[in-house]
């Protein structure tokens, strides 16, 4: 008695689609017989990485750039150091200036002499030096303070780039999840039809086999299939 061939299922391709929060994530169909797979990011991690990106291009543009108002709030607080130091410097230069004409004219009866001038020159000295260290301090304040601003900016540029770094990488693993998602149940259902095809063996062992796949086919179905729809 000649066995008859068991029909073998033939493939049938099956849509699927990834939805959540009434936004479709993935889907794979079929176009002009090829299997096509969208993947999509959700709509508030695409709006995070544009924002973050618009900042990061409008912060690489001007980083270095000063506005008037900045220039002159940095002026204004180097200015106010250099006038407080003068000030002190005057505070204890005039009383030792007077201190010293006091005591030279109580002694001598006038400052029409070699000594009084002496010590004059060197007070005169003294205040040329202190107010040149004045000035030299109000230039370094100045660049320290914009120093200290660019390093600010710096930092919160390397800020935004890291936060946008953590947004792609986030993104990436999560287009993976989604596409792994997406294509799974195609796996599992190509798994299934290779075990069915690869069965050599008699009819009777092939329909136990079948019994077999097919119970494994309805777990599959049963588990991945909620996660797709």
């Amino acid at each position: 008695m000649t066995s008859s061939k068991p029909d073998y299922p033939k493939y049938e391709f099956v849509p699927t689609q990834v939805v959540a929060n009434g936004q479709t994530l993935a889907k794979q169909y079929k176009k002009d017989g090829s299997v096509i797979t969208d993947i999509s990011l959700p709509q508030d991690s695409v709006e995070r990485k544009n924002k973050l990106q618009k900042l990061l291009s409008e912060y690489e543009n001007s980083i270095n750039t000063f506005s008037p108002d900045l220039e002159a709030q940095i002026d204004s607080i180097a200015t106010a150091k250099k006038n407080a130091a003068l000030k002190n410097f005057e505070n204890l230069y005039e009383p030792s200036a007077r201190n010293a004409r006091e005591d030279y004219y109580a002694r001598l009866g006038t400052l029409d002499s070699t000594a009084y001038l002496d010590r004059y020159n060197a007070l005169e000295k003294t205040k040329a030096q202190a107010y040149a260290d004045i000035a030299n301090d109000y230039e370094a304040n100045l660049e320290e303070l914009k120093n200290n601003e660019l390093s600010r900016r710096y930092n919160y540029l390397n800020y935004l780039q890291n936060g946008l770094d953590s947004i792609n990488n986030q993104n990436n693993a999560y287009l993976n999840a989604v596409n792994n998602l997406s294509s799974s149940y195609t796996n599992s259902y190509n798994n299934y039809l290779n075990s069915l095809y690869g069965a050599r063996t008699s009819s009777n062992n092939l329909f136990g086999g079948f019994s077999d796949v097919l119970e494994s086919a309805a777990s599959i179905g049963g588990t991945i299939m909620p996660f797709l729809f």
